[in-house]
């Protein structure tokens, strides 16, 4: 059965089928809405998973800066004992 409105139709349903639409577009709105809960939870797990690699990749730069400032300083202790041994001071 259908309802005519100027060139438009326009049709009518019963009570069963307007509570059945109702439910599906009820149900779609809630799982639209758990979809949106799921994609900001893995945003956030996104994050966290750059905090961790920037956290790794700082420590491995400071890892780098300290074995170069031992290097130095041993090369230093090199030459210092090298030297105290050309020159004959202890």
């Amino acid at each position: 059965m259908c309802g005519r409105v100027g060139e438009i139709e326009n049709p009518v349903l019963d009570k069963n089928s307007i509570d059945e639409i109702s439910k599906l577009v009820k149900e779609a709105f809630e799982v639209k809405d758990e979809k949106k809960k799921l994609i900001k939870e893995i945003k956030q797990e996104i994050d966290n998973y750059f905090k961790i690699w920037q956290k790794i990749a700082d420590l491995v730069r400071k890892s780098h800066e300290a074995r170069k400032k031992a290097k130095e300083l041993l090369e230093k202790a090199k030459q210092k004992v090298e030297e105290m041994i050309s020159t004959g001071t202890h």
